[in-house]
């Protein structure tokens, strides 16, 4: 019985092959489009009919990666065929063949293949050159650049006879590096044509210059299309493309400050200071290289000071500051203030103080040279103002400095190390009572009773004294009243704990990225120290 067969074939148009479809004897193939061939055949029920022979080639040098196939939908018919493969001299297949069949015991006319037969030098299914030549890893040296400049060596690996070509663009100009003059020009310009030698390397220098700006540079390796050279998949910008780009940084160097302040004016005088900085040196926006301690000391010239809280003894992230100043136009009573000049430092959420400024107001907005406050400032705003931001996220915000402090003695992450230094006095004569008579026996000429804090210093040597209160402090008669009636001989040291005139301030730093200027962080003392109030 006389049944009627149909078949359509589906390929996909690529210039690296060529496709052909040949209608078998008795078959008619007409072409829907370059892509798309229907076969037509009046064909015996149950008896196998050839149709058509489908021959994929892949153009002069390439191969097939990986065979084409196909898809079938069948409709009431069983499919049958036989392939074939031609290989060049390399084993890689240049050509394959099919030879299809079916068989029906009705009319089906509504087959269907669809080949995969996609042709990209990146897809799995496709063809390559068929002398493969490949840039299998490309290497650099992309850590900062210092601002003196510095050599570095693009290393290329690959196969014999790649070619490539580098570009190297400075971004705050725009100019392009000459390979030939080392220079950076206005001209867009780019190496010659690289080609690997059986050795599988080249080796090409660039020539940073010194600068004291903040400068990126975009370094691209592109595989010359000409010759049919191309980039290991992972090296690949974007999927079948030839280009491998990254960027590298160079910073000047910078220096970040640990600085105490203080409102108070007390931390002045000839045996009182507020203490010399700690001063870390790097490169901008890169990391320290390990791990720095800082030590400060801020010390009072005639008074004593304790910690401010017994229950928080600790330095944490919120006394660690950023502060900027900014001097301002004219005057104002209300909450836009124009600035003289832009201040990158400044940032939204800051403390505002400053001559007029009499509530609590933080920075609203700040867009150039306008400024707007949280609320009113309570007087006439002029002159300069100071910007605080405490915490580490301010000090992040405003200046790109990424740190954290641990305490060394606690292993405490984000507090630092807080001790005050006790005093030492002479007794100026024996004492039964409550009333002691003191004389100064600190290394530097401060006053007999000097560092000593009413109701928080305690005795903590000597018979019969220790862990005595002091309760009151009289400077003018050098004496100090005790919460109890030790027994006292002139002459005998005495020490006090508790509060003192000197400070210590301990606290390992580690700094995972410097910011791109010279920045000052403040420690403010007066979160986590006072000053005793009852001396003058």
């Amino acid at each position: 019985m006389a049944i009627n067969l149909g078949l359509n074939i589906k390929t996909n148009s690529k210039s690296s092959q060529t496709v052909s479809v040949a209608a078998s004897s008795g078959v008619t193939l007409a072409s829907i489009s370059d892509t798309n061939k229907r076969l037509t055949v009046s064909a015996t029920e149950d008896v196998a009919k050839e149709l058509c022979t489908v021959t994929f080639t892949a153009g002069t040098n390439f191969y097939y990666s990986q065979e084409p196939d196909f898809v079938e939908n069948f409709n009431d018919a069983t499919l049958s065929f036989t392939s074939s493969v031609t290989k060049n001299s390399l084993g890689r297949v240049i050509t394959k063949t099919f030879v299809i069949s079916a068989t029906a015991s009705i009319s089906s006319i509504y087959n269907i293949l669809t080949f995969s037969e996609k042709i990209n030098v990146s897809s799995t299914v496709g063809a390559n050159n068929t002398v493969l030549k490949q840039i299998n890893s490309i290497e650099f040296d992309k850590s900062n650049v210092p601002s003196s400049g510095s050599s570095r060596v693009l290393t290329v690996r690959g196969l014999e006879k790649t070619k490539f070509s580098i570009k190297l663009t400075r971004s705050s100009d725009s100019k392009t590096y000459d390979f030939d003059t080392n220079q950076f020009t206005t001209t867009a310009t780019t190496s010659s044509v690289k080609e690997i030698s059986n050795s599988g390397i080249v080796n090409t220098t660039v020539q940073i210059p010194s600068t004291s700006a903040v400068e990126t540079y975009t370094l691209e390796t592109t595989a010359d299309e000409a010759s049919l050279s191309t980039l290991q998949t992972g090296l690949r910008d974007t999927a079948g493309s030839r280009v491998n780009t990254f960027t590298f940084n160079q910073s000047s160097s910078v220096t970040v400050t640990f600085t105490c302040v203080s409102a108070d004016s007390s931390y002045t005088g000839t045996h009182g200071a507020l203490p010399s900085s700690g001063v870390i040196t790097g490169v901008g926006s890169a990391a320290s290289d390990g791990v720095d301690f800082i030590v400060l000391e801020p010390k009072l010239h005639t008074k004593a000071f304790k910690r401010a809280s017994a229950t928080t003894p600790l330095i944490d992230q919120e006394d660690f500051e950023i502060r900027t100043t900014q001097a301002m136009s004219g005057s104002t009573t209300g909450t836009t203030i124009t600035l003289t000049a832009a201040n990158d430092t400044i940032v939204q959420g800051m403390t505002v103080t400053g001559t007029g400024i009499t509530n609590t107001v933080t920075v609203s907005s700040i867009d150039g040279t306008a400024l707007v406050l949280s609320g009113t400032p309570g007087g006439t705003v002029s002159g300069t103002l100071t910007f605080t931001g405490a915490g580490y996220e301010f000090i992040q915000l405003a200046t790109g400095l990424e740190f954290d402090v641990e305490n060394q003695d606690t292993g405490v992450k984000g507090t630092a190390f807080l001790n005050i230094e006790g005093v030492s006095k002479t007794a100026n004569a024996n004492s039964t009572g409550n009333t002691i008579t003191l004389a100064n026996a600190e290394s530097d000429a401060v006053g007999s009773v000097v560092g000593i804090y009413a109701e928080v210093s305690q005795i903590d040597n000597g018979p019969g004294a220790e862990g005595v209160t002091v309760t009151a402090v009289d400077s003018s008669q050098d004496t100090i009243t005790v919460a109890g009636t030790p027994t006292i001989r002139s002459g005998q040291v005495l020490n006090f704990t508790g509060a003192g005139r000197k400070a210590l301030i301990e606290f390992k730093l580690t700094i995972t990225q410097f910011p791109t200027k010279n920045t000052t962080v403040s420690l403010n003392l007066d979160n986590f120290l006072t000053i005793d109030p009852n001396w003058s």
